[in-house]
C-alpha cells in the first residue's frame, strides 16, 4: 500500500500528527502541505512534518492521491469551491470533521457530481493543544476514526481512505452521517 502524493490542507494539530503519521509509517511518497501561511508551513517541512508546501491551492492538489482537509467545518465551503477546478476522478477528498451530516451537504451543494469522490470521515482524537508543534505520529494509535461513506461512494475510494488511516494505527469503525452526529453530537 503506497500513495506517490498526500495533500493536507491545514497543517495545524491533526492534519499535522496526520502527515507525520504517513511519514512515519511510509504511506505516501510525498506529504505535502497547503496553508495561507507559507513561514508556518516552511517551519513545518524544517520539522520534517511534511515533505513539500504550497500557498497555492493549483500546486497543492494537482496529483495528488487523496487530499486531506484538516481545517475547521466553517471553511469548508470556501475551501472546497477553490479546489473543484482542480479535480479529476483520480483524486480522492476526505476531511477529519467532527459533524458529518452539515460537512455531507456542503459537499454536496458545492462539489455536485465530484461529490462521490468525497469519503467524509472522523477521527476521534486529540490534544489540549493546537498547532503543528504538538503534533504527534502516534495521536491516531488505537484510537477510533469514523468514515461516513456517502451512497454514491466508490468502494475503493472508501477502501483507500479506511487503508490510509489504518496505516496510522488508527481503528476504523463505518456508519452513517445522521448515525455519527447522533452518537457524537
Amino acid at each position: 500500500f503506497m500513495i506517490n502524493k498526500i495533500t493536507v490542507i491545514g497543517v495545524g494539530l491533526i492534519g499535522g500528527s496526520l502527515a507525520k503519521a504517513i511519514k512515519k509509517n511510509n504511506l505516501s511518497k510525498i506529504v505535502f502541505g497547503f496553508g495561507r501561511d507559507s513561514n508556518r508551513l516552511e517551519e513545518a517541512q524544517k520539522a520534517n512534518i511534511i515533505d513539500q508546501f504550497s500557498t497555492n491551492l493549483k500546486e497543492a492538489v494537482s496529483d495528488s492521491d487523496i487530499v486531506v482537509i484538516a481545517t475547521p467545518v466553517g471553511s469548508f465551503k470556501e475551501i472546497l469551491s477553490e479546489i473543484k477546478p482542480f479535480l479529476t476522478d483520480k483524486i480522492l477528498i476526505t476531511d477529519v470533521g467532527s459533524t458529518k451530516t452539515n460537512i455531507v451537504s456542503i459537499v454536496k451543494q458545492i462539489l455536485g457530481e465530484y461529490s462521490n469522490f468525497f469519503v467524509p470521515a472522523h477521527p476521534i482524537a486529540g490534544k489540549e493543544k493546537s498547532g503543528f508543534e504538538s503534533s504527534e505520529s502516534s495521536l491516531f494509535n488505537n484510537k477510533k476514526v469514523i468514515i461516513t461513506p456517502l451512497e454514491t461512494n466508490r468502494a475503493e475510494s472508501i477502501n483507500l481512505i479506511q487503508k490510509m488511516w489504518e496505516g496510522t494505527g488508527a481503528d476504523v469503525d463505518f456508519m452513517s452521517p445522521e448515525s455519527h452526529d447522533e452518537l457524537l453530537g
